[in-house]
């Protein structure tokens, strides 16, 4: 009982509260007094540990495992301290969303739009990646990676139709980050929803114990979003932009949705000049960069 035998700093963290938060709602299906186990749905739980991805991935304990030690009055839930120690802990934030430096400028003429589809829920789950490289007004070249993730579940193969066997034979992202590095490292990146994809890459890059490189961002969704020639559009969605756009689409496709952002940036800055665009940046941007 490694994580509940005794005072454990782990549990104060701002990660591991929201887990007993959530194991409050949590009910087992069975709990075997004797052997300290128990199963909460398909997952069969211990003190040391659970079957699900998310213990798997983190090796913390998990909100299963939460559940069970409260069940066996190994651990102590009250939802009132959860709360308190909540608001009182700060959450941590990824190292790429706490820049340095912001700079509202023209929207640059050189840049690569990134895409990334995820086998799962968790951002680290990569499984195929888009590149788009931008120079002027043309694109001049698109890359395409399936990669294979630390993860079996795919549970969001319903979205973008990937499976595991599909990528199961294909290189992790440790292995193409030499490759996929030059794209990214000390260049100007874009995406259509820049939170979703940095997370997605940062995240990555810390689960194989990779250096995050410098880089600079924008987003092209907030772009589209005070464009004022697509502000009539029901949603900002990429699909209903690239349909109002005459854009050909298959969405979900990472390589699709970023040559396609990439031409709904370039349709913006060619019809509307002056726009300018949020940079964000760990290291001081110019305002010149080409």
């Amino acid at each position: 009982m490694k994580f509940f035998s005794a005072k454990n700093f782990l549990h104060e963290e701002h990660e591991q509260l929201e887990r007993q938060k959530k194991s409050l709602g949590l009910k087992m299906n069975s709990v075997d007094r004797e052997n300290l186990s128990g199963t909460i749905k398909n997952y069969f739980v211990t003190l040391d540990g659970c079957t699900c991805v998310d213990f798997q991935r983190r090796l913390k304990p998990c909100k299963h495992m939460y559940r069970l030690a409260f069940e066996l009055g190994a651990f102590d839930l009250d939802a009132e301290k959860i709360d308190a120690l909540l608001v009182a802990t700060p959450k941590p934030v990824n190292a790429f969303y706490t820049p340095k430096y912001f700079l509202r400028a023209p929207v640059p003429k050189n840049f690569v739009v990134i895409d990334f589809e995820t086998a799962n829920d968790f951002k680290d789950s990569i499984c195929q990646m888009g590149i788009a490289v931008i120079e002027g007004d043309s694109i001049i070249a698109r890359e395409n990676f399936f990669i294979r993730p630390p993860y079996k579940n795919f549970t969001n193969t319903k979205i973008h139709g990937i499976t595991f066997d599909d990528v199961k034979k294909s290189p992790t992202f440790a292995e193409l980050w030499p490759e996929i590095k030059i794209f990214v490292a000390g260049k100007i990146v874009a995406a259509y929803n820049v939170p979703f994809d940095m997370s997605c890459l940062v995240s990555t890059l810390k689960f194989y114990k990779l250096p995050v490189p410098n880089f600079s961002a924008f987003d092209i969704l907030e772009n589209v979003r005070e464009c004022r020639a697509l502000s009539r559009l029901a949603n900002r969605r990429l699909i209903t932009v690239a349909q109002e756009l005459g854009f050909a689409h298959d969405a979900h496709d990472a390589l699709s949705d970023a040559v396609v952002a990439a031409q709904v940036q370039l349709w913006i800055t060619k019809n509307f000049p002056q726009t300018e665009t949020l940079i964000l940046s760990a290291r001081k941007p110019s305002a010149n960069r080409k």
